[in-house]
């Protein structure tokens, strides 16, 4: 099994942790220095997306902050447009190994995702070293996360 990596810079405060990997593979590291957050994506993926992902991608609106949050489960790349900074605490539709993607398309608003809080606990996101209820990510203007969703212990994790 190959790793062709993927690397997602999260959060714009110290401390920082930096993903890479993809569905099949992963390695993390933290930083204390924060920069702004960035994703690239290397390899040999079609529009559909990863493994796990399905369909291209979707414009949604963001009109309120967000508990168990009902994307469509035929997309992998969610193109949100917030209306103000809000929080994401939980997505449904997790199936194991989906891979979906969020981009914030907003020129002024943040999107911050919590951790282990709020939405049904099949929902909620779990970032690594981040107590529950803390921020997990925050997608500044421009910024992307790419999540998976882990079956076995149901959670969303970068």
């Amino acid at each position: 099994m190959s790793c062709q990596l993927s690397a997602i810079f999260i959060g714009s405060q110290p401390p920082r942790s930096v993903f890479f990997g993809n569905a099949q593979c992963l390695s993390v590291f933290t930083f204390q220095q924060g920069i702004r957050s960035v994703f690239s994506e290397m390899g040999q993926q079609g529009p559909s997306g990863p493994p796990g992902g399905g369909g291209t991608e979707l414009a949604v609106s963001m009109t309120q902050s967000e508990n168990d949050w009902n994307l469509s489960s035929a997309n992998f790349q969610f193109i949100i447009t917030p209306s103000e900074n809000w929080n994401l605490t939980g997505i449904a539709n997790g199936t194991p190994a989906r891979v979906i993607r969020l981009y914030n398309n907003s020129g002024t608003y943040n999107i911050t995702l919590l951790n282990e809080t709020t939405s049904e606990s099949g929902n909620q996101f779990s970032f690594p070293f981040v107590a529950s209820g803390g921020i997990g990510a925050i997608l500044s203007p421009g910024d992307s996360i790419q999540l998976t969703y882990d079956g076995v212990n149901g959670y969303w994790r970068p």
